[in-house]
Parts: structure tokens; C-alpha cells; sequence
């Protein structure tokens, strides 16, 4: 991918950053010193979200008055999603490695 490609997923990113809710390890890869990994984790936003409307709600008069209380009350998922993005940013081919690579992918 081109960095064009990925530069509202870094921005967005950057921003969550910020904001201490996405991780980011950078490491040099062992086998391609030019190449970089950048390894992404971060919490799911909607779900956090909702999480927090309905700790709200729990702590809202409404809900504490016996009269607008369910029966039943439901019980959704507690536990937040993780999502985790990989990138490797290696540096574009210069015109004399390129040449190498077009030989040696002829020649196999």
C-alpha cells in the first residue's frame, strides 16, 4: 500500500493515541533493517460507548425509582472488542535495485 492509502487509518490512529485508547509498537524488522512494523491495538469505540450510556442509565433516577424498573434486565456483552492492525512500511525500490529484482525474477 502506498501511504496515501493508509493515512486516514494512521490519522485516526494518532488521534486514539492521544487520547490513550490505541497502542502502537514500532519495531525494526529483524530480516529487513530498512523495514519498519508498525503494530496497532485498540478498543472497540461503539462498544465503549454503549457501555458507558448504560452505566449511566444505572446511575440515573429513573432507573433507581421501582416504578421504571424491568423485569427483567437484560444482560449484554461486558467485555470490549480488541482490534489489532499490522503494518510494514518499507522505503520504495530505487531504479538500480528495481533492475536487480526484474533479473532476478526472470530468471526464476
Amino acid at each position: 500500500l502506498r501511504d496515501a492509502d493508509v493515512y486516514e487509518f494512521r490519522k485516526r490512529r494518532e488521534t486514539e493515541r492521544e487520547a490513550c485508547t490505541c497502542t502502537l509498537l514500532e519495531e525494526v524488522l529483524p530480516g529487513e533493517p530498512p523495514a519498519t512494523s508498525y503494530s496497532y491495538l485498540w478498543g472497540d469505540a461503539l462498544q465503549a460507548k454503549r457501555i458507558a450510556d448504560e452505566d449511566a442509565e444505572a446511575q440515573s433516577e429513573a432507573y433507581t425509582i421501582l416504578g421504571f424498573m424491568p423485569k427483567v434486565e437484560p444482560q449484554l456483552q461486558r467485555d470490549t472488542l480488541l482490534h489489532f492492525r499490522r503494518l510494514v512500511y518499507r522505503p520504495p525500490l530505487n531504479a538500480a535495485d528495481r533492475a536487480t529484482l526484474e533479473t532476478e525474477l526472470q530468471v526464476k
